[in-house]
């Protein structure tokens, strides 16, 4: 969901600078920016577009590392510290909220409520074949066991 907002973000900002500057020429002349104004578009530009690159490498991380765990590849501490790691590499803002949803757990054991509580979305809604969805349950019943009592993957 974050990453969808801050695509849709990244999306609305660029349909916004475009309108402006058709606005701005009508004759199609270059518009009239300062200097630092110009700069300050053109910084503005490279960091919404490193931004999106950022989710977007941390979602092909996701897709991969998902795949790795539902075929059977990847533990789930596994999948949990690589996502920690391209996150904080890729999207750090992704870390930050997730804070916020699982407060007091390390990034890694956040990584992996959000996950199983993705996958069981999925199995729930029929997204998955049936043998993952078996593995996605055995993953949270495993993951219960050695946790003790399963955290809620609710936010």
């Amino acid at each position: 969901m974050k990453t969808f907002l801050l695509l849709a973000a990244a999306l609305a900002v660029s349909v916004g600078v475009s309108l402006a500057l058709l606005e701005s020429t009508g004759s199609g002349t270059p518009p009239a920016y300062s200097w630092s104004e110009g700069r300050n578009v053109a910084r503005d530009t490279r960091e919404l577009d490193e931004a999106v690159l950022g989710v977007r490498r941390y979602q092909a991380e996701l897709r991969r590392t998902t795949a790795a765990l539902l075929d059977g590849s990847l533990s789930l501490p596994e999948a949990g510290e690589r996502l920690a790691g391209a996150a904080a590499a890729h999207n750090p803002s992704l870390l930050k909220a997730l804070e916020h949803i699982y407060p007091g757990r390390t990034a890694p054991e956040q990584m992996i409520l959000s996950l199983l509580r993705r996958l069981t979305i999925e199995s729930e809604r029929g997204l998955l074949t049936p043998e993952q969805a078996e593995r996605v349950a055995c993953l949270r019943t495993a993951h219960e066991r050695e946790a003790g009592t399963f955290p809620s993957t609710e936010p």
